[in-house]
């Protein structure tokens, strides 16, 4: 387990949580692949806990669809592929394109302008080969996205589908070449939603998500 980066004890504050974290973060990095058994005594061993609150953490990261639990057997990384992923895939594409489309029209100059403003920083982090933090600022135009959607419904259907799905996301930027094609076109969602163009936001937003290629990437 020394490959997961998350060496040393948890402090004891919200144990089970801290635990998921990690796991969830070596899981959507590639750390920890699709199919991996997560071996209960290692994982105590390294993060310094019990296995109460890492059978815990398993647990919430079972009900985000990221870790599957058999009786007897212990937890294992979800394997999200084929017919599955593609459903999957159909899905969040529909719900960002809707998003997009209704933050074209309803956003705010201020969540126009932070849009931008996240967007330009995007560049930056490529040019710094900074994958984390383009990641980290990538989640958060999607959640600026549908914020200004001003959709509650969809926020929590994008949230439970999108969980699944953030190691295929996270993953596929891994080549220079959909690195910087996913940058040119977050760069032409943000001018369609500042621009308020929702037709063009909507497709470029399902374009973006083009679940072919994401699977393609995880066979």
């Amino acid at each position: 387990m020394n490959d997961l980066a998350v060496a040393g004890p948890i402090p004891r504050r919200a144990l089970h949580l801290d635990a998921a974290d990690r796991l969830r973060r070596a899981i959507v990095a590639g750390r920890l692949p699709p199919g991996e058994r997560l071996k209960e005594m290692e994982l105590c061993a390294e993060f310094g806990i019990s296995r109460t609150p890492l059978r815990e953490a398993l647990r919430v990261l079972a009900a985000e669809g990221l870790v599957e639990i058999v009786p007897n057997r212990g937890a294992t990384v979800v394997d999200l592929s084929g017919e599955a992923a593609e459903h999957a895939f159909q899905v969040i594409a529909a719900l960002e394109a809707e998003a997009a489309a209704l933050a074209a029209d309803r956003a705010t100059e201020a969540e126009r302008t932070e849009i931008g403003r996240l967007t330009r920083a995007l560049a930056a982090h490529r040019r710094a080969g900074d994958l984390d933090g383009y990641f980290h600022v990538n989640e958060a135009i999607h959640a600026l996205v549908l914020a200004a959607a001003r959709n509650p419904l969809l926020v929590d259907l994008h949230q439970r589908v999108n969980t699944r799905l953030r190691p295929a996301r996270f993953q596929a930027n891994l080549t220079p070449e959909r690195w910087a094609a996913a940058e040119a076109e977050h760069t032409a969602l943000a001018d369609a939603i500042l621009t308020r163009d929702p037709d063009r936001a909507a497709a470029l937003a399902r374009r973006h998500l083009d679940h072919r290629f994401y699977l393609a990437r995880r066979s």
